[in-house]
């Protein structure tokens, strides 16, 4: 009986370090694995932030060209409102300059 016990145990032990061996080699091998992935994710991650920052840098550049446009037309209204205001400025001038001339004659005439 002993000696099957021992042969039993003997059997158990070799499968033991066999499964144990098959153990270290998956681990092995999945350790490798994630390292791939890893790799690819990272590189994929990599590529996604040059492409963002890429376009990011287009979305930069053209909003920058609508502010000029937006300041290049505020600044062209403001030219035109100015130029309105001194028209409208001098004709004022000019009707009180006749109001004036007109009171001048209307007491000279007297």
């Amino acid at each position: 009986m002993q000696g099957m016990e021992a042969k039993l145990e003997g059997r158990i032990q070799q499968a033991e370090a066999k499964l144990q061996g098959q153990i270290q080699q998956v681990e092995a091998k999945l350790e490798e694995r994630i390292q791939q992935v890893e790799a690819k994710l990272q590189g994929q991650i990599q590529q996604v932030e040059t492409k963002l920052e890429g376009r990011i840098q287009q979305v930069e550049a053209k909003l920058e060209g609508q502010i000029q446009e937006v300041k290049n037309r505020l600044e062209s209204l403001r030219q035109e409102v100015k130029a309105e205001i001194n028209t409208a400025f001098n004709k004022t001038m000019l009707l009180f300059t006749l109001i004036g001339v007109a009171l001048a004659l209307f007491s000279l005439l007297r």
